[in-house]
């Protein structure tokens, strides 16, 4: 047996290689996907806006640490300080469990923002294996972001227009 092989079969070890790499794609896809919604849905007060970006965040997180999980923790990035953040929710966890929290809905809701957080650098970690994949989804989503972006000011602008005592902006040099 080679020393490269996992099954002792390298034709079934490409195979299974091959489909971690079109789950890592389409992971990356996803992502690309809940970002733009957590953009489209930044200012919606509503929790179901938050509660399903979180969700979408880990059911990736879940599927991208299933279907990476031969490659074991060369996945995660390197560094003490990137640990440091990955520990930011099991410090959360550890706070809840030990009942030393001033409130416990308030930690409850940040140690799922936070884990959301978590998840989004982990992924992105992931997804950015090499300069080039990385240049691909930041320009992807540079490109969907500023019309977004341009949207919400028209947006916005019409908001306030509708709200000020004379229906018009009063604009002051």
């Amino acid at each position: 047996m080679s020393d490269t092989t996992v099954c002792g079969n390298a034709e079934v070890d490409r195979a299974v290689a091959s489909a971690g790499e079109r789950t890592q794609a389409i992971v990356r896809v996803c992502l690309l996907f809940v970002l733009m919604y957590a953009t489209d849905t930044v200012f919606v007060r509503s929790a179901w806006a938050h509660q399903s970006f979180q969700i979408g965040v880990s059911a990736l997180v879940a599927v991208s640490l299933v279907a990476g999980g031969r490659g074991g923790v060369g996945h995660f990035a390197k560094g003490w300080v990137t640990w440091l953040l990955y520990l930011v929710p099991v410090w959360g966890v550890f706070q809840l469990l030990a009942h030393t929290t001033a409130s416990t809905f308030e930690t409850r809701e940040v140690l799922l923002r936070w884990s959301a957080l978590v998840g989004v650098f982990f992924l992105s970690q992931t997804a950015a294996k090499s300069k080039r994949a990385e240049h691909l989804v930041l320009i992807t989503f540079q490109r969907y972001k500023v019309p977004t972006s341009v949207r919400h000011l028209i947006a916005l602008q019409k908001m306030a227009q509708l709200n000020s005592p004379c229906g018009k902006i009063r604009q002051s040099y």
